[in-house]
């Protein structure tokens, strides 16, 4: 069926409804749907069809050429889709939905870890063994180990509120990667943790972190002899059970952590990606973490707060308006010609920080990240995030949906399904190879089958 146009309860404004008032039929209509429950009233719409005629409709049950026509009349190209999320968010006001909306909280986050260092840390057969032999005898208290202790993140805290959208700075080996682990519980069960991650005051252990965060690593881990639609069908019908992608574009969840998405793309690429996750964190009310090496000017102008690491410690966090205010506070500046974003990383450097030094009266001297961090904390921005961690999240004002409590959001038959129905698209992608291996095998039996019938007959 060809679209001439789509009009739901909620979006179709009071001044085109007052035409539809001229067709009892139609009126009846619109009158039947405004005494559907809300969930079902938000889904719930009129089809119009090009010979004029008006069907009621389930947008869940849409066809896949039925889905496909409707989002391109809503979402023409890329510059409508702010237009269309505010469409979208303006129907769900109108039936009275409240979205779900998380704020994470860390306190006193540290993360510890051992290794060996030197020639021990060398991946080869004799280090593997001898280690293999250190950790039994540590086991039965001969030993003891000779890993060494790092500190990967040290006592950091912070708040990422729902709404905005927050960038996550910092050179490499920083701890960057890490921190997006540790809130959205993906973090290694080897590594020491203390300190206190919680999602609109519920500690990790009382929900569900993987159903109710998305980790968006930088590391490609999808099939690749899937499509793009594929692969997210797939994780559709798995409620968002996937690597990440499928989560962020399908999946229930509310809270985003993306550790450089950037890797391999260019700049204008990594705008448009930024800002249509910007528009839909600011209309919906989600949260959500990003981390990029180096964003370009109009990239970083994108985003609403900044978390800068260094050391394994948070040397800024707060709006990005403060941030050159409070690095300025402390005797330094950044050059006009130069982007923020590369300042940022590089006014924590011993080898880098001396050149962005202002203040001519006292003569320059190495500000470390120990003495960044501390000023942070009497700086006004730092001062505000001291107050909000103090006061306790009120839980009763935590939505029913933020929180996932159910590891699998679909049935052990759906996913079976889901499963069978990706395995057999593979096979059909690999028939070639298949066919191949399976004549190689018949070709091998018969040749084994020969020698075995000869040695029978020879004896």
């Amino acid at each position: 069926m060809e679209f001439g146009g789509y009009m739901s309860h909620s979006i179709v404004s009071r001044t085109s409804r007052d035409t539809f008032q001229e067709d009892d039929e139609q009126a009846l209509k619109w009158a039947a749907l405004e005494r559907l429950p809300t969930y079902d009233r938000a889904r719930t719409g009129l089809l119009h069809g090009v010979a004029g005629d008006f069907r009621e409709i389930d947008l869940k049950k849409l066809q896949i050429q039925e889905k496909k026509a409707l989002l391109n009349r809503l979402v023409g190209s890329v510059d409508k889709n702010e237009e269309y999320l505010k469409k979208l968010k303006k129907r769900i006001d109108r039936v009275s939905l409240n979205l779900p909306t998380i704020e994470i909280r860390f306190e006193n986050l540290t993360v510890e870890a051992e290794s060996y260092v030197g020639s021990r840390a060398i991946p080869s057969v004799f280090n593997y063994y001898l280690n293999l032999t250190e950790g039994i005898a540590k086991c039965l208290h001969i030993v003891r180990s000779r890993k060494e202790k790092f500190s990967i993140l040290r006592n950091v805290s912070g708040i990422i509120k729902p709404g905005r959208l927050t960038l996550l700075l910092g050179p490499p080996g920083s701890g960057m990667s890490t921190l997006l682990k540790a809130l959205s519980g993906k973090l290694d069960s080897e590594l020491k943790i203390s300190g206190k991650v919680t999602y609109n005051g519920h500690e990790m252990h009382e929900f569900v972190p993987p159903r109710t965060s998305a980790y968006i690593s930088q590391y490609d881990v999808h099939l690749p002899l899937l499509t793009v639609r594929e692969t997210l069908t797939f994780s559709a019908k798995c409620q968002g059970v996937g690597t990440g992608y499928g989560e962020m574009l399908v999946g229930p969840v509310k809270a985003f952590f993306m550790d450089n998405i950037s890797n391999g793309l260019d700049s204008s690429t990594t705008f448009q990606i930024i800002n249509s996750i910007r528009q839909s964190i600011h209309i919906f009310n989600k949260s959500a973490l990003i981390c990029l090496l180096q964003p370009p000017p109009e990239t970083y102008e994108l985003f609403d707060d900044i978390i800068l690491l260094s050391e394994g410690q948070i040397v800024y966090e707060g709006p990005r308006e403060c941030v050159l205010e409070f690095f300025e506070s402390m005797g330094f500046r950044c050059p006009e010609t130069k982007g923020v974003a590369e300042y940022l990383q590089e006014v924590t450097s011993r080898k880098d920080q001396r050149q962005y030094w202002v203040n001519e009266e006292l003569p320059y001297h190495y500000v470390s990240v120990n003495e960044f961090a501390e000023a942070f904390k009497s700086f006004h921005v730092g001062r505000a995030i001291q107050r909000e961690l103090v006061t306790p999240f009120n839980r009763s004002k935590n939505h029913p949906a933020s929180l996932t409590r159910s590891k699998y959001g679909a049935s052990m038959k759906e996913l079976m399904k889901a499963c069978f129905s990706r395995e057999v698209t593979l096979m059909k992608r690999k028939a070639s190879m298949l066919i191949f291996k399976t004549i190689q095998l018949e070709f091998c039996a018969i040749i084994v089958a020969t020698v075995f019938a000869q040695a029978k007959e020879a004896s």
